[in-house]
């Protein structure tokens, strides 16, 4: 045996053991924060397992600190102990893996002593950890092998699958990422060859959906776009990533399968927790989980990817989603503990352990110096249970995997007993409807769907999506049961009757303030409303000082009802009148339909021409806030030299005039906006300002008189404008002030 493979050997060994016991450090941690959030839990976990991937590596490049904890070697005076020659072999050197010593080679100074022959039990021994070691080595590189390979599937996979209809995914995307507060790009792609939702990638991520995905209702497509969202979000597509190296390297080793298992089943109950973080309710998204799972046929091989749902484990992970529990980000105990892993990972790399020096009065005495075993104990029982789900399942996990099964009776008398031991009954009622649903007996279906019912289950969200029950859905007494419950249950219905109520009674005594159109227009929104929330809105802002953004959601309510022609229309009347946030009208989900339409496309670029920018206002500048001011004043004006009837960029231009300290212009662009009866009266209001400014108070008076004729509502700007300071000792200011107040004493009523 080479000695080179002798020494690798002995490498090898040494990291596994270093591994072992970095191992069960994480397990002992995990078990001290068995109570805490899953991103916690996971944190910890692939702290653990990426120092038992950097342990060889570091191992191999750092610098060593022998530390002498190995037993010292064995000495004995006199002869050898044995001699090859005796046992018949020609070459005596075959019995030493050291290097032979010529006839003339020169005596240890120690006179009488010399080193023992290595017998043939160590021979064998040695001989033994080199081919171990190139064992491991070669399954370990077939591992990866694999790995290798499922990447590049699932690369394939993701470079021809076809970009998703824009009218059914754009919407759920763009709300999914909103609620996330997720910036980062990530492609979306439809295709065949997967069978459920999954991630994959890092630096650019992509969200594989499955092509019978295009029969799902809208809520699915957001709440699975919620779930890969979230996974891309906390990047776990990489710490998988790095759990599969560690599985490939250390595939023979108990801990790293079952921190492995962890380290899977938590990221799936952080990216869950992200989800319920975002607002969803646990019960509508374990519902469509658990449709998820119902419709895969087995659990297929997802090799570098992240798939939503698994058939395995998810009794665990419903259970998780419908309990109380933490669902916080990682801690800082967590944290704490990830940080102390990897410094304990690159302790651990550090130490090389050497024997020990034998002493020298047993050597003296002629005795051997007898030293325990140098091989690890590691006793890993203890740290085991850190790993593993200690939860035993139930009656309702046994009652769900039979019915998986097709066991549909068994099914049923588990679910019975789970309800006579007070586990998860509305559930369990649910499933014993769907089993007698699958045997065909429709009276006890029925029966057991109305318990479940008065057991506090929401059957709204499945009596017509799922497929155990189709056995039922021609039976009369099946659809009034639908539509009970959604008479019952249905908030948004009852949100929809209260919008309608209070739009009406508006429209019977309208309000003369925005606020209330504006209100009851979010409202309708809400309750899908679409039509009256749009004729709310445009309520609102005959009645707003800046009637964009009302206009606005007009636009939002025609885009969601389907009318994009008129919702294009109320969109630019919302840019013209001063609506002021490109990024939101290019992102907003609820005007994904107009996205393909050339209109949409030139409104969003006049808005961003027109856009307001955020800079300091008032009468004390720097010179840098008028220097920009003064700049965007000269984009406005020439862009209502291009659009003559402009009345906003006119209005932008004499607002950016007024701060870049050039009261005169800026009086002359509003005049022009007033002219086109651009927002009459902010309009008037600041060519108030602009003549305070200059010291006109008379005829600052006068356009400020106007602008309250034209409904201005200016009580506060009135106190707090810096504008208008020349004009608070002015008696007529006071009364102008008295005069807004009375005026929004009597719009109160």
């Amino acid at each position: 045996m080479d000695a080179l493979d002798l020494q690798f050997g002995r490498f090898v060994l040494d990291i596994a053991v270093k591994t072992t016991a970095l191992l069960a450090v994480t397990g002992i941690a995990l078990l001290a924060l068995h109570k805490a959030s899953a991103a916690t839990r996971h944190l910890v976990a692939v702290a653990g397992l990426a120092g038992a991937l950097a342990i060889p590596a570091l191992a191999f490049f750092l610098p060593a600190w022998d530390l002498p904890v190995l037993p010292g070697e064995r000495h004995v005076l006199g002869e050898s102990s044995w001699d090859a020659r005796k046992l018949g072999t020609g070459d005596p050197s075959w019995a030493s893996l050291e290097v032979r010593a010529g006839e003339n080679a020169s005596v240890s100074p120690a006179a009488g002593l010399s080193r023992t022959q290595p017998g043939i039990v160590a021979l064998a021994r040695r001989a033994g950890i080199a081919w171990v070691a190139m064992t491991w080595a070669a399954i370990a590189a077939l591992a990866l092998a694999r790995l290798l390979v499922g990447l590049s599937r699932v690369r394939g996979a993701a470079l021809r699958a076809a970009p998703p209809p824009r009218e059914d995914w754009a919407i759920p995307y763009i709300r999914a990422s909103r609620a996330l507060g997720l910036r980062r790009f990530v492609r979306l792609g439809l295709t065949d060859e997967v069978e459920v939702a999954m991630t994959a990638g890092a630096r650019e991520p992509v969200v594989l959906v499955p092509a019978s995905a295009g029969a799902w209702p809208e809520e699915r497509r957001r709440l699975v776009l919620l779930h890969e969202l979230a996974h891309v979000k906390r990047l776990d597509w990489l710490s998988q990533l790095i759990c599969e190296v560690a599985l490939a390297l250390w595939w023979f080793h108990p801990l790293a399968w079952i921190a492995a298992a962890r380290v899977r089943r938590d990221a799936e109950l952080a990216a869950d927790d992200l989800v319920l973080r975002a607002g969803e309710r646990p019960s509508v998204y374990a519902g469509h989980l658990l449709d998820i799972v119902r419709s895969l046929r087995a659990d297929r091989d997802t090799v570098g990817a992240m798939a939503m749902a698994r058939a395995s484990g998810f009794e665990s992970r419903l259970r998780a989603l419908l309990e109380a529990r933490r669902r916080g980000p990682a801690s800082t105990a967590g944290r704490v503990a990830a940080a102390g892993l990897s410094s304990i990972a690159l302790l651990l790399a550090a130490v090389h352990p050497t024997p020990a020096q034998a002493s020298e009065q047993a050597c003296e005495a002629g005795a051997e110096v007898a030293t325990p075993s140098s091989e690890p104990h590691f006793s890993v029982g203890k740290v085991r249970d850190a790993f593993a789900n200690l939860g035993t399942s139930g009656f309702y996990q046994r009652g769900m995997a039979l019915h998986r099964e097709g066991r549909y009776p068994e099914a049923i008398q588990a679910f019975r007993k789970a309800i006579a031991r007070d586990e998860r009954t509305g559930e369990s009622a649910y499933n014993i409807a769907c089993g007698y649903a699958r045997l065909g007996d429709r009276d006890s279906a029925l029966g057991w769907l109305a318990k479940a019912s008065t057991l506090g289950f929401d059957l709204s969200r499945f009596l017509m999506d799922d497929d155990d029950l189709l056995s039922l859905r021609a039976d009369p007494r099946f659809r009034d049961l639908v539509r009970r419950v959604r008479e019952e249950s249905s908030e948004g219905q009852a949100r929809s009757r209260k919008a309608i109520s209070r739009f009406e009674k508006m429209s019977d005594d309208p309000p003369t303030s925005a606020d209330p159109w504006a209100s009851v227009g979010k409202e309708l929104l809400k309750a899908g409303e679409y039509d009256r929330a749009a004729d709310a809105f445009r309520e609102a802002a005959q009645r707003a000082m800046r009637p964009g953004t009302s206009l606005y959601n007009a636009a939002c309510a025609l885009a969601l009802q389907g009318d994009d022609e008129a919702a294009l229309v109320e969109l630019e009347r919302a840019v013209e009148g001063g609506f002021d946030d490109p990024k939101l009208l290019r992102n907003d989900p609820d005007l994904a339909t107009l996205h393909d339409d050339p209109k949409f496309e030139e409104l969003a670029k006049m808005e961003e021409a027109l856009a307001m920018p955020r800079l300091r206002v008032g009468r004390s500048l720097r010179r840098s806030d008028i220097e920009a001011w003064k700049k965007a004043a000269e984009g406005f004006e020439a862009y209502a030299r291009e659009h003559e009837d402009s009345g906003r960029a006119l209005f932008n231009a004499g607002y950016a005039r007024l701060y870049a300290g050039e009261e005169p212009k800026s009086a002359q662009h509003f005049a022009r906006a007033l002219e086109l009866g651009y927002r009459k009266p902010a309009t008037l209001y600041n060519l108030a300002c602009a003549e305070a400014r200059q010291g006109h108070a008379d005829r600052a008076f006068e356009w400020l008189g106007k602008a309250l004729d034209a409904g201005f509502d200016g009580k506060g700007m009135l106190r707090t404008d810096e504008d208008l300071e020349s004009l608070r000792s002015d008696p007529r200011f006071r009364e102008l002030v008295r005069r807004t107040e009375l005026a929004g004493h009597l719009g109160a009523f």
